[in-house]
């Protein structure tokens, strides 16, 4: 349930990035910018929520190194992940369909750095059959093939290193915050418990996103640009406040699913996107220049009824 969540929440947000980046809507002028937003409200929204909830529990027998592994998988995602995704989205390899076929990997990194892992020795406390480890890959195959269909864009090798990192960087936030989790469960008394006790560090450590907008040119452009930002407040605040939830259920989703099955299940967005730009188009007025008309629509349709399939197998135990 919250992996579904996080799935339509984050379809959300890429949405509404299409149109914050699209030409003549720009409301950034530079990647740092939305990094430093993004990174500061997600961790101001979350808080505000979690405060209550966090200062209700006795959180004094979560271990150090917990509170450290959480700390360390916000920065991954908030700093490196987030950082990557946002360069991407503002060059000129923003529209390629290498970018989703990338992302929809996640799970198969996922799936494999737990067997590197494995293999020197760390512990594998997650055990799933055989057939969920193949709904898990068949979905990340069916998720590429989607983008595959309205064919490939030329990209440029730096942007295919940096979709290399932006793949590990997220399979290790997750698997680092999954086993922070895990870790502080017993002394916790449970997993919700370690949960709510953990997720504030997380947020701390994704604030470090905000670290390059101090550059010197970096806030220079910031401050050129901040009337424009401040103009649009409602979009940024929305797509942020759907941004917070697509994360929290995301990490929340680990506790009942192993990760590689939550993360293949979240990364079905891309699906819901590709619905929902046929919906804004149609529906909504928006131009085909930000959402193109869509390639070969009943072969895409076939693909979503085999992602639908292939992640109900990995689903079922």
């Amino acid at each position: 349930m919250f992996a579904l969540v996080s799935s339509v929440s984050m379809a959300a947000v890429v949405l509404m990035d299409i149109v914050m980046t699209a030409t003549g809507k720009r409301t950034y002028s530079r990647p740092s910018q939305m990094l430093a937003v993004s990174n500061l409200l997600d961790p101001v929204f979350g808080i505000v929520v979690w405060l209550p909830l966090w200062l209700a529990h006795d959180h004094t027998e979560v271990p150090v190194e917990c509170i450290w592994m959480a700390i360390i998988s916000g920065a991954l995602l908030g700093l490196i992940a987030n950082g990557i995704y946002f360069s991407l989205m503002m060059s000129e390899a923003k529209d390629a369909t290498e970018i989703s076929l990338y992302d929809g990997a996640t799970p198969v990194a996922v799936s494999i750095l737990l067997a590197i892992g494995f293999g020197l020795g760390f512990p594998n406390p997650e055990h799933i059959r055989w057939w969920q480890w193949m709904g898990v890959i068949l979905t990340s195959v069916g998720l590429a093939l989607m983008p595959l269909l309205g064919g490939i864009t030329k990209m440029l090798a730096k942007h295919r290193v940096a979709l290399i990192g932006f793949m590990i960087t997220q399979a290790l936030y997750m698997i680092l915050f999954d086993r922070a989790c895990r870790m502080a469960t017993n002394p916790m008394g449970s997993e919700l418990g370690a949960f709510l006790a953990l997720y504030p560090y997380f947020w701390v450590g994704m604030a470090a996103g905000i670290l390059p907008i101090f550059l010197p040119k970096e806030w220079r452009e910031f401050r050129s640009q901040l009337p424009t930002i401040l103009n649009h407040w409602r979009r940024i605040g929305l797509a942020e406040g759907f941004a917070t939830i697509a994360f929290a259920a995301q990490v929340a989703s680990f506790g009942g699913e192993h990760v590689a099955v939550a993360d293949a299940i979240c990364g079905t967005f891309p699906l819901m996107v590709f619905l929902g730009g046929i919906l804004l188009r149609k529906s909504f007025g928006f131009s085909e220049e930000i959402f193109p008309r869509e390639e070969r629509p009943w072969a895409k349709a076939t693909i979503i009824v085999f992602v639908l399939a292939t992640i109900t197998l990995g689903i079922w135990r």
